[in-house]
C-alpha cells in the first residue's frame, strides 16, 4: 500500500556522534543527563530498522529518564518511538496510545510540527489496518497544523494520505481535490 509519511525534525546536539558504539561508548562516561537523553535517542535511531528490541530498548530507556527530568521535548519524541516500533510490530492499539501521549507533550511544549507529525502517524496506523474513515480525521487535523506553519513539504504528504483514504471510501471527488 502506498502511503505517505514524513520524517520528524531533528534536534539533536552538534557534536554527538551517529556511530552506535560511539553512542554506547557516552552512555558508559559521566554523561550529563540532557546528553543521556540524546544518546538513547539517536541509538533509537541507529536501531530502530535493524533491531526492534534495541530500538524499543532505549526508547524506553529515554522516556524514563525524559519522565525522570520533565524533559517534556524528549518525553514526546519517545513516546513518538515507541508508537513507531509497536505500529510496526502490530500493537496497533498500543500504538495509537503511545502516539497521543507524544502530541498530549508535544502540545504542552508547543512543538506545534511534533504535534501534526503524531496526528498524521495516527492516520497511518487506520489507513494501514484498513480504518480510511476513521484515518481522515486525524489526517485533517494534521493537514490543518502543517497548513498553519506553513510546512507544504508535509501537507503534500498528507494530502497523498487522505487522497488514499478518500478514494477507498469511494468519495472521488473529495479525492480528487486532494490530488
Amino acid at each position: 500500500m502506498l502511503s505517505a509519511c514524513e520524517n520528524e525534525s531533528e534536534i539533536t546536539p552538534n557534536k554527538l556522534p551517529q556511530e552506535t558504539q560511539e553512542l554506547k561508548t557516552l552512555l558508559n562516561k559521566d554523561t550529563d543527563a540532557d546528553t543521556r537523553l540524546a544518546v538513547y535517542y539517536q541509538l533509537y535511531k541507529n536501531y530502530r530498522t535493524t533491531d526492534l528490541t534495541q530500538a524499543a530498548h532505549y526508547a524506553n530507556q529515554q522516556r524514563g529518564l525524559a519522565e525522570q527530568l520533565d524533559n517534556t521535548l524528549y518525553l514526546g519524541r519517545a513516546y513518538h518511538a515507541l508508537g513507531a516500533l509497536q505500529e510496526q510490530a502490530g500493537e496497533y492499539i498500543e500504538a495509537v496510545n503511545a502516539y497521543l501521549h507524544a502530541i498530549d507533550a508535544f502540545e504542552e511544549i508547543g512543538y506545534t510540527a511534533g504535534v501534526a507529525t503524531d496526528f498524521n502517524y495516527l492516520g497511518l496506523v487506520f489507513l494501514h489496518t484498513e480504518g480510511y474513515k476513521d484515518a481522515i480525521p486525524y489526517f485533517e487535523k494534521a493537514a490543518e497544523t502543517y497548513r498553519e506553519i506553513g510546512d507544504l513539504k508535509n501537507l503534500s504528504a498528507v494530502y497523498s494520505n487522505l487522497a488514499i483514504c478518500n478514494t477507498k471510501e469511494g468519495n472521488f471527488t473529495e479525492a480528487a481535490g486532494y490530488l
